[in-house]
């Protein structure tokens, strides 16, 4: 029998009732992962969750005085217990075409350097954060892997890296993941721009037909109506009710 691949989503239950990102993500992976599949949801579980195909762990650590990302960080950390390699995605991630497990384990980076400020958003400054402990080792960092796309981990090394670099801290700026792992390791990864689309505003002209993930933001989704009706199209799946 193949590698099962380990598809893990850290979730946290939206503040709008429907929640559809997630149930769309996971059709587009039972529609075009061509490999042999689990997915693991850790975190809030939808009452739509088929809980015999689709692996449920509860992991409410809303009250936690710390950044959302930490709390990701947490659940990250949560499936590193479970599974010896995982690849790790965001409900807001989408797979656009039929992808192996090959193709969608090799990392994605970004190929432009970020600035950053005093006015920065908290995510920009979070990153700053997660190089300046990398400097502070002697590490490589200047690889961006703010890309948005979903990653393939392997468990030893995310310990490794946690007891290198605290992925939890409170009361702190986060850590970002990516951003750490594959800077610590000196992972090479490869350009996201032919390979990944963004919606994060209000965009002329909606073409995904070359790309293998699209990702967005609320303002994305939001202000680009056929966004939505494109996503709503994957196939009802069986990790529904």
């Amino acid at each position: 029998m193949s590698k099962i691949h380990h598809i893990v989503y850290p979730y946290k239950l939206p503040d709008e009732p429907f929640g559809f990102e997630l149930k769309y993500s996971i059709r587009s992976v039972f529609q075009h992962f061509k490999g042999n599949f689990d997915i693991t949801i850790i975190g809030d579980i939808p009452d739509w969750v088929n809980r015999d195909e689709i692996i449920c762990i509860p992991f409410n650590n809303d009250d936690i005085k710390a950044q959302r990302q930490t709390k990701i960080n947490q659940k990250i950390l949560k499936a590193s217990e479970l599974y010896d390699d995982f690849i790790l995605f965001n409900d807001d991630q989408y797979l656009l075409q039929d992808i192996t497990p090959e193709q969608l384990m090799l990392p994605r980076m970004w190929n432009k350097r970020l600035t950053f400020n005093n006015k920065e958003s908290v995510f920009r400054r979070q990153t700053q954060n997660t190089i300046n402990k990398l400097m502070d080792l002697n590490c490589h960092w200047k690889q961006n892997m703010v890309s948005h796309c979903p990653y393939y981990y392997n468990s030893l090394k995310v310990k490794e890296l946690n007891n290198r670099i605290n992925l939890v801290p409170f009361d702190t700026l986060s850590i970002v993941f990516e951003v750490a792992y594959f800077n610590y390791f000196e992972i090479k990864a490869f350009d996201a721009a032919d390979y990944r689309i963004g919606f994060y505003n209000r965009v002329n002209k909606i073409d995904t037909s070359n790309y293998y993930i699209l990702n967005h933001d609320n303002r994305g989704i939001n202000t680009n109506p056929g966004l939505l009706e494109l996503i709503s199209k994957f196939n009802k799946c069986k990790g529904e009710k």
